[in-house]
C-alpha cells in the first residue's frame, strides 16, 4: 500500500468518524491544540486557552478549510553567531524560534495562533496537515 493511498485512507476514516451519527452533536469530533481550532459537525471552531473546549462562534466550515504554519522557521545568523560566541556550541540552541498557526475558511474567515518553541512549532505542521487532509476529504464528499 503506498503513502498516498494510507493517508487518503486515514482521511476518509477520519472523515467517517465525523459524520457519525450516532454520537452526540455536543462532542468535540476532532480537537487541534496547537492550531487553536476543533472541528466539530462539519464545522471549524476556535478553542479556549490550553486546548479547553469552550463554546466558541464557529469560524467557518471545514469543506474548503486549509491551516498553515508560517514564520520564522529558519536559523537567523546574526543571533545564532551571537549566542555562540557569548554561549559556545550551546549557544545554538538558545534561539527562539516563533511562528504563527493560521487556518483560513472558504468564507474569508482567519483564526491565528502565535506559536514559540521548536515543539509547539513542530507540533502545529503535523496537526495542520492532519487538518488539510480532512479538509481536503470533506470538500472531496
Amino acid at each position: 500500500m503506498s503513502i498516498r493511498s494510507r493517508i487518503r485512507s486515514a482521511a476518509d476514516r477520519q472523515l467517517n468518524e465525523l459524520e457519525n451519527p450516532d454520537r452526540s452533536s455536543a462532542v468535540v469530533k476532532k480537537n487541534f491544540p496547537a492550531l487553536g481550532v476543533r472541528v466539530e459537525d462539519g464545522m471549524v471552531r476556535g478553542t479556549a486557552l490550553f486546548g479547553l473546549t469552550a463554546d466558541r462562534e464557529p469560524i467557518g466550515a471545514l469543506a474548503g478549510a486549509e491551516a498553515v504554519v508560517t514564520g520564522d522557521s529558519g536559523l537567523r545568523l546574526g543571533r545564532a553567531a551571537f549566542h555562540t560566541a557569548s554561549s559556545g556550541p550551546v549557544g545554538l540552541f538558545m534561539v527562539k524560534r516563533k511562528a504563527y498557526a493560521l487556518v483560513g475558511c472558504a468564507d474569508g474567515t482567519m483564526h491565528e495562533r502565535k506559536l514559540e518553541g521548536r515543539p509547539a512549532i513542530g507540533q502545529a505542521q503535523r496537526e495542520a496537515a492532519e487538518f488539510n487532509m480532512l479538509a481536503r476529504a470533506r470538500a472531496r464528499s
